[in-house]
């Protein structure tokens, strides 16, 4: 602690008190502290550029960390740049689209029974997300509701934003759309706007499980907007995942193959146990 006196314009330094009344951060998390994160714009460039590869912001990240020799190096964590990422973005965003795109919604609440829309706005009235559904969709929700999916994997626009559908199955076995949203970024915020608002438009119902890929910003979402329902993972981006994770291991023989059988067939941990036995 340092108390300063502030003499003839002057500051006059009259106590320094070296004591600590609080542990000191760990030397391995030290890069975690905010004062210790800066995003450089050659690392945002490089992203931005895997991202327009069909490459997603974690996967980048990750990229980086093995690059760099690991996550410290890096110099700054996903939320970090998920926000350097959705100014870039902001920069080359044309207004007119985002005018039209609100016009057009405007026009289907207008002319559409129980068409429902919103969209969100940061400080600067720029266009940061988008929701919209249709009366069919809400039905469908309505008759559905068991069995929640959604995805924020997309990218094929020019302006990069991430389309998140929502989908469920129906008794057909066939999938059905439930709404559409549209982010520039996917970060925890983001994503509580665009459950918030997708909770909204259906009247309150939460959906008894929600199934996603094994985004964290989406986890913390789900236990903000969807308390009650049962959070589950993908079982394609858990496939997809195992091969940055597992390694050698799937080079062993039968692992495979003992791999699929309990991600798909292991229903309780008794029968966990008895797969691996």
């Amino acid at each position: 602690m340092m108390f300063f006196k502030i003499i003839d314009g002057k500051y006059e330094c009259v106590r320094h008190d070296m004591i600590h009344n609080h542990e000191f951060c760990h030397p391995n998390e030290v890069h975690h502290l905010r004062c210790h994160r800066k995003v450089d714009s050659i690392s945002v460039k490089y992203l931005l550029h895997l991202q327009s590869n069909g490459i997603r912001l974690a996967d980048g990240m990750r990229s980086l960390a093995k690059e760099a020799g690991s996550s410290a190096i890096v110099g700054f964590e996903y939320g970090d740049v998920a926000t350097a990422i959705k100014k870039a973005g902001k920069k080359k965003f044309d207004v007119t689209d985002c005018n039209t795109l609100i016009n057009i919604l405007k026009q289907r609440a207008a002319s559409e029974e129980d068409f429902y829309y919103d969209f969100e706005l940061d400080e600067n009235n720029a266009l940061v997300s988008v929701f919209f559904r249709d009366k069919i969709m809400r039905q469908d929700y309505e008759a559905y509701y068991e069995l929640l999916g959604n995805d924020g994997t997309y990218c094929t626009n020019k302006y990069d934003m991430i389309s998140a559908p929502f989908v469920g199955i129906n008794n057909h076995t066939r999938i059905c759309l439930f709404g559409v949203g549209l982010m520039l970024n996917e970060c925890t915020e983001s994503f509580e706007w665009l459950y918030g608002t997708f909770l909204k438009s259906m009247g309150g119902i939460q959906p008894k499980t929600i199934m996603t890929d094994q985004s964290k910003a989406m986890s913390n979402a789900i236990k903000v907007c969807f308390p009650h329902s049962k959070h589950r993972l993908c079982m394609w981006h858990l496939f997809k995942n195992s091969v940055a994770h597992l390694g050698r291991l799937k080079e062993s023989l039968g692992f495979n193959k003992l791999f699929s059988r309990i991600l798909k067939r292991c229903h309780t941990e008794e029968e966990l146990r008895g797969r691996l036995v």
